[in-house]
């Protein structure tokens, strides 16, 4: 059995994808100009915990233990912390405050696309 194509339907693809980036892109905007997300939990929570995080894998360990925090918590176990989340990535390379950034947006671009 074959699956034809209509001309041009990779095209109209396209083109969902790359509106659907600037309207990502739009809604972001705030974010993406420099600025962060600080609402509820991320800055006395997230933040925090993202900075002991690279402070560890920056020291050549791998973050399994929080000793800050009641007398020491997991860090790897605890799926809140995304140790091993691919988005972890961008906090090697880029600020704390711009990684949080664009790991929302990455995701929300990639859900978007599917």
């Amino acid at each position: 059995m074959t699956h034809s194509r209509k001309p041009g339907s990779a095209t109209a693809g396209l083109g969902l994808v790359g509106a659907f980036a600037l309207v990502t892109c739009g809604i972001f905007w705030p974010v993406l100009a420099g600025g962060a997300f600080y609402l509820r939990d991320i800055l006395p929570y997230h933040r925090p915990i993202r900075f002991l995080i690279r402070e560890i894998w920056a020291g050549g360990a791998l973050p399994i233990w929080d000793p800050l925090r009641d007398g020491g918590r997991f860090l790897l176990a605890n799926p809140n912390h995304r140790v091993l989340h691919p988005t972890a990535l961008l906090d090697a390379l880029l600020s704390v405050d711009a990684a949080f950034a664009a790991a929302v947006l990455l995701q929300v671009l990639l859900a978007g696309v599917g």
